[in-house]
């Protein structure tokens, strides 16, 4: 049986399985918009309690190049709806390889028999509450309509507080485009003369003021008086000896 004839005839029991589990609080994608490769779909995304789900059947491998083709697309798969659930969430998802029953898996990837499929995912341990299932599941529906456009991610404006989280779902206003002038690089003026640099001023010591200042006309007194006073002085000591 080639690959796609047997992707044909697992696809309506694997469907079945994955539509009755609805009752035990399963939520089920069918044929998603796989992100990073345009033209190929995902089979089918579950969302329960048990986490989130990439149920894949063998189907013409996307990654040909690959030495586990099956392997790698379901490794890519997973990966990409990983990348869309919120961090706490990531841990949750988990992809699988559905096949025959008895037959011999062709792929290291999990795999899992197609009568064995609804057993396997309700044995699961529940990592999601209800309202959690709901709310993951309504955010995959929108993020992998495959007739929704991809939506590119937005930056958030100037001036916004840093712990604002950006609303992704509202457009950003328009805002009419503006010429940017570049303005020219400050530039020194040039002259033809060399700037002239004051000469630094040191703090002059301050003197000690004296109560009796000598000049000139002072010390010539002195001289004089001196000379008069000092024979007189000598005469007078030599008379009284």
């Amino acid at each position: 049986m080639s690959t796609t004839n047997s992707a044909d005839a697992l696809h309506g029991p694997v469907v079945t399985v994955l539509d009755a589990l609805s009752a035990q609080g399963w939520r089920m994608l069918h044929t998603t918009r796989w992100p990073g490769h345009p033209g190929h779909t995902i089979e089918h995304v579950a969302v329960g309690p048990g986490g989130v789900v990439v149920v894949s059947v063998p189907h013409p491998a996307v990654h040909d190049e690959a030495l586990d083709s099956p392997q790698e697309d379901l490794s890519c798969a997973t990966s990409a709806v990983t990348a869309l659930v919120a961090p706490r969430h990531r841990r949750t998802v988990r992809g699988v390889l559905v096949v025959p029953p008895g037959a011999e898996p062709p792929t290291r990837a999990a795999t899992v028999e197609s009568d064995q499929l609804e057993t396997w995912l309700t044995s699961m341990d529940p990592v999601l509450t209800p309202l959690e299932v709901v709310l993951v599941s309504a955010y995959l529906r929108d993020r992998l309509n495959p007739l929704a456009t991809p939506r590119a991610a937005q930056v958030p404006r100037p001036g916004a507080p840093a712990d604002a989280e950006p609303d992704m779902a509202a457009p950003l206003p328009d805002v009419p485009d503006e010429p940017v002038v570049a303005e020219p690089p400050e530039t020194e003026a040039l002259t033809s003369e060399p700037a002239t640099v004051a000469p630094e001023r040191r703090p002059r010591p301050r003197r000690r003021r004296r109560w009796w200042h000598l000049g000139p006309g002072t010390t010539s007194a002195l001289v004089i008086a001196g000379g008069v006073v000092t024979p007189w002085l000598v005469a007078w000591l030599l008379h009284v000896l």
